[in-house]
């Protein structure tokens, strides 16, 4: 017997606004204990499950709210058929619904799906789904976070804007398009993966994520749409694919990019590109961008330094206006760029201009770009950079220049770190470098190992817990503990400290090499008298002991043991002063 094999589709439709009345040929209870209602369609074999019916407020049918399970199949007039589809505006409005479970037989989640589910936070998309349609989470204000497996293809326009309280966003290596809007006004977004398949980014795709602080484009990425990162206030850095052609009006306008360095194969920066990025300080422009648009830097009041590639021919109106702090123009041509109405308005004439050797007469004849001082300089970047200004810095103290192809580089270490070596592997400091290509040197550092040595008045005594190596900054915590029969006096401390210690536990901060002791005594010494009443003055100075208003009589020095101690070269430690009949004095002596 010949059995028929039905493929169909489940459209999930709940929660829905429409139009006219909605019927349908049945309902199940989902495994999660919701009622989900469908329709069969004899043409197609396919089940749709849908709303149940006409009304805003679905008066006689409940909202889905809590955990929902969707189930993998449904059995229909005897057929068991596998969901493969959430349909169109399934669960739009559903706000009380929490989390969602879908099931590894779904390959389709339409448009408005889950949209304005403002209690949602969690949803799995399986492995199965190959397609998330327009607007499918749009407003999910609640959602925290995606993963959109590697089977999905294509992510509709405003799929995920304004998911305000979305943290972290994978996409998939098979995703080869993001839509219009697809992330807008995810505000909350810090985490942004993305896939390497990924072709098209749209207009708008990540616009007003104003928490991402990175993005790292795919080399498969050849289109980046208008205003795609615009206002993402908090990115800072952007590393741009190898496949990009144009960077589109606005793409990366009002973040807070510090640092900018466009691709060889960019062949245009499209009009206001990066306006108005007030912390952007450096831009490096690769040698395939032709023309600069209009308005593309306008406003960088933060920028110092521009560099411009061989390619670039035209520079069109006002494309640096009021870049107000640029010191340095580095230029790889030796054909002055043709320019529209003054691109450089604003930037001060004081600015230096490097062109490369023997173009100098070129650019003095040049309108506009004869009013910098200009100056001749091999047409090579160097790039000497920390790996973290926590660390340390790089300094050049000797440019190349066209008579001269040496340049020398410098790292400094902040306090508390030292400088280990360069990124071509050399541990010379200052380094020598032959500029004859772009170069990039990255200096690193590490963290200084200070000890800390205790060290003991007498072992027998007592001990010491604690000491060794620490990274500068840390919390040392030194603990003395006395034998039966004997005390803890005091630690003396150098370098840095005048006085015993009393503290235990003793806590320093370690910024140096230190040596720490010790001190205990008896607990009693015949003789010395701890109590201190009269006028005598008892102090220490040069590494002897100084007493005044002794008026003649006998001085006895005594050490922690009770030992007589001559007055002469005294070492570090704590030493009692008798004085006749006085009662006796503590000092401390430190060399």
């Amino acid at each position: 017997m010949k059995k028929t094999i039905k493929i169909l589709a489940i459209f999930i439709q709940f929660c829905v606004f429409a139009s006219s009345a909605w019927a349908y040929d049945g309902s199940v209870v989902a495994p999660s204990g919701q009622t989900i209602y469908y329709n069969f369609n004899n043409t197609t074999s396919t089940i749709t499950i849908t709303v149940p019916g006409y009304t805003q407020y679905w008066e006689n049918y409940p909202q889905p709210t809590g955990s929902l399970v969707i189930p993998d199949s449904i059995t229909h007039n005897g057929i068991n058929y596998p969901v493969t589809t959430i349909g169109h505006a399934a669960f739009r409005y559903c706000s009380g619904l929490t989390s969602v479970s879908l099931p590894s037989t779904v390959t389709l989640i339409g448009s408005d799906a889950f949209s304005n589910c403002t209690g949602l936070t969690t949803i799995n998309i399986p492995d199965s789904v190959t397609s998330i349609e327009d607007d499918a989470f749009e407003y999910c204000s609640n959602l925290q976070s995606i993963v959109i497996p590697d089977a999905v293809t294509h992510i509709g326009i405003e799929a995920f804007q304004s998911c305000s309280s979305m943290i972290s966003a994978t996409i998939g290596n098979g995703v080869t398009s993001i839509g219009n809007y697809t992330f807008h006004g995810c505000t909350s977004l810090t985490n942004l993966t993305l896939g390497n398949s990924i072709i098209t980014i749209g207009t708008h795709a990540f616009s007003n994520c104003s928490s991402l602080t990175s993005v790292t484009i795919p080399d498969n990425v050849d289109t980046l749409g208008s205003s795609a990162f615009i206002q993402c206030t908090a990115l800072t850095s952007v590393s741009l694919g190898n496949g990009i052609h144009s960077i589109n009006e606005l793409s990366f306008a009002y973040t807070g990019l510090t640092s900018v360095m466009i691709p060889n194969n960019v062949t245009s920066i499209g009009e206001k590109a990066f306006r108005d990025c007030t912390h952007l300080t450096s831009v490096i422009i690769g040698d395939g961008v032709d023309t600069i648009e209009a308005w593309a830097f306008k406003n960088c009041t933060s920028l110092t330094s521009v560099t411009m590639g061989s390619g670039v021919n035209t520079i069109l109106t006002y494309a640096f206006m009021d870049c107000s702090q640029i010191s340095d123009i580095y230029m790889r041509g030796s054909i002055p760029p043709t320019l529209s109405i003054n691109p450089f308005y604003g930037v001060p004439s004081t600015a230096n201009l490097h062109v490369p050797c023997n173009a100098t007469a070129a650019y003095q004849n040049a309108a506009i770009w004869n009013q910098f001082n200009i100056v001749e300089a091999l047409p090579y970047i160097l790039s000497a950079i920390s790996v973290d200004t926590l660390f340390g810095t790089v300094e050049v103290t000797q440019s190349p220049t066209c008579s001269d192809s040496l340049a020398v580089v410098l790292a400094v270490a902040n306090t508390g770190y030292h400088f280990t070596h360069w990124s071509n592997g050399s541990t010379d400091n200052p380094l020598t470098i032959t500029l004859n290509s772009d170069t990039a040197i990255t200096a690193f550092f590490a963290i200084d190992s200070l000890s800390v040595t205790i060290s003991i008045n007498d072992e027998s005594m007592g001990g010491v817990i604690g000491g060794g190596i620490y990274a500068y900054g840390d919390t040392a915590t030194l603990t003395a503990n006395a034998n039966e029969g004997y005390h803890f006096e005091g630690w003396s401390i150098t370098p840095g400290y005048q006085n015993i210690v009393s503290d235990n536990p003793l806590t320093i901060i370690v910024t140096e090499d230190m040596t720490v002791i010790a001190y205990f005594a008896v607990d009693s010494t015949e003789g010395i008298d701890d109590i201190a009443t009269d006028n005598i003055k008892v102090y220490s100075l040069g590494g002897r002991i100084v007493v005044e208003g002794a008026d003649g009589e006998l001085v006895h020095i005594f050490d922690m043991m009770g030992r007589t101690i001559h007055n002469e070269a005294l070492p570090t430690g704590i030493y009692m002063v008798k004085v006749g009949n006085h009662p006796a004095r503590k000092v401390a002596v430190i060399r």
